[in-house]
């Protein structure tokens, strides 16, 4: 963890992800919505192609930080998977070294119970110091990592910013297209609604791989408890309002309409909230695998 901090810097590249977007936002600030008149549209790519071009590529820098901030959560994820494979190992190793002669071996314990507990009473584990607080879960989990191996999460999280990611990329390409090719061939104008209004509705229905990224996040999060458990369910919300944004498909008003609050911002509000919570639990490095150790305490008489 402490070499070449790559989750720290993974954590930084989020925060500079949310300022970019930010700034490629208020770049674009006064943009129309597609349900307004063909021609308004046509005239704001026609006299707006420096803000539209700028906020093209401000968006290409901003989905490039995004996605290094994404691998540096997958690989966090993928060492919590390691380090509960870990604290088993070591736990049952140490108590085989307590175990005084003549007294089962550590595999032999009863099903529910913890390794070297005919030695240290019920519920007790000498990785805890025989105190069985806060190591039930970690045990629960190291013993899913054992028995069924480790988990496809991971990789799912990392394909997940990949998704979303590569919809940026396109989104912000065909964005800058329209406003190059509408702005030079001016007689074009009036047809400038059509691939402006396409990457109005490609954001829309990104919601769904926005969705499926963050119940990917928060499953990854209740099988490693690399991050809080409240940061689980706060991206279970996120993907529940990313799902229902993608469903105002087709709504042309009121306000489920593409460029609402409720549906063009509000999930991306809520992304940038939790994306700057968990970059600054990165950047302080404060995670289980890198602020704590697995250390066996000898039981009382050994």
């Amino acid at each position: 963890m402490k070499e070449g901090h790559e989750l720290r810097w993974g954590g930084i590249a989020g925060i500079l992800a949310l300022i970019v977007a930010i700034i490629a936002r208020i770049v674009a600030w006064n943009a129309p919505g597609i349900t307004e008149h063909a021609g308004l549209i046509g005239g704001y790519v026609g006299q707006h192609r420096g803000h539209m071009l700028w906020a093209a590529l401000l968006t290409t820098i901003a989905a490039a930080l995004f996605l290094w901030f994404g691998v540096a959560l997958a690989a966090a994820f993928r060492r919590g998977e390691a380090r509960h494979a870990d604290l088993t190992d070591m736990a049952g190793a140490r108590a085989e070294e307590t175990r005084p002669p003549g007294t089962p071996a550590a595999g032999g314990h009863a099903p529910g119970t913890y390794p070297g507990e005919g030695v240290h009473g019920p519920g007790t584990h000498p990785a805890a110091g025989g105190r069985p607080e806060g190591v039930r879960g970690e045990h629960a989990r190291a013993a899913s990592v054992r028995r069924y191996g480790f988990s496809d999460l991971p990789a799912l999280v990392l394909a997940g910013f990949v998704v979303v990611v590569t919809l940026g990329f396109v989104g912000a390409a065909v964005y800058a297209g329209t406003a190059y090719v509408f702005s030079v061939n001016r007689g074009l104008l009036p047809l400038a609604a059509v691939p402006y209004t396409g990457v109005t509705l490609m954001g829309l229905l990104s919601g769904i791989a926005w969705a499926l990224l963050f119940a990917a996040i928060a499953g990854a999060i209740i099988r490693t408890a690399v991050l809080p458990q409240w940061m689980a369910w706060f991206a279970i919300i996120v993907a529940i309002i990313a799902f229902l944004s993608a469903l105002a498909l087709g709504i042309t008003g009121g306000v489920l309409a593409p460029r609402s609050f409720l549906v063009g911002w509000l999930p991306m509000i809520l992304v940038g909230l939790w994306t700057l919570v968990a970059s600054g639990l990165l950047i302080r490095e404060h995670l289980p695998f890198a602020t704590r150790t697995v250390e066996a305490r000898p039981a009382m008489g050994h």
